[in-house]
């Protein structure tokens, strides 16, 4: 049997439970102590995402601490379906369905209010990319370079202890 969540999880969130789009959800204790052990700002940058859940949680820290990780393991899958390249005789491959998922985290990211202006640029850039090309294997290698290096201007400006993107 399904409950719904005890008000006062809303009320200590600072989140008005007449608001919400998930009445009916099931309220996970576990979940709510995580949710509200973060900071305000942290919470609604979560709440942003989407119902407050396990999983919901979990992609704020990954995004947190590589907000690109879903790109690259997506990336990956996205190889796997196209195979092995065309030799240079041979026609390109356009299978923009094998970046569907791709697209679809990309313009979430895109959107995302939590995470800084230079990933959602990014991101919005990528999405593109994703979903209007000729050659797939080709984009398939841009995107994982473009990814390449931002993550390791973003590595390089953390050890300089400065946002990517300061002059």
């Amino acid at each position: 049997m399904r409950c719904r969540p005890p008000k006062k999880f809303f009320e200590l969130a600072g989140i008005d439970f007449e608001k919400k789009d998930h009445l009916d959800g099931k309220f996970e204790s576990g979940v709510a102590e995580e949710f509200l052990a973060m900071s305000k700002g942290e919470r609604e940058k979560v709440s942003d995402l989407g119902p407050i859940t396990s999983a919901t949680i979990e992609k704020f820290r990954v995004r947190g601490e590589n907000p690109f990780k879903q790109v690259t393991d997506l990336l990956k899958v996205a190889k796997e379906a196209l195979g092995k390249a065309p030799a240079r005789t041979q026609p390109r491959v356009m299978n923009l369905e094998a970046f569907g998922p791709l697209a679809e985290e990309l313009t979430s990211m895109s959107g995302d209010p939590s995470l800084p202006t230079e990933v959602k640029s990014l991101a919005g850039e990528l999405v593109l990319m994703a979903r209007e090309h000729r050659d797939s294997h080709e984009t398939a290698k841009a995107i994982e370079k473009r990814v390449k290096e931002f993550t390791k201007a973003q590595k390089a400006a953390r050890e300089r202890q400065e946002p990517v993107g300061a002059t």
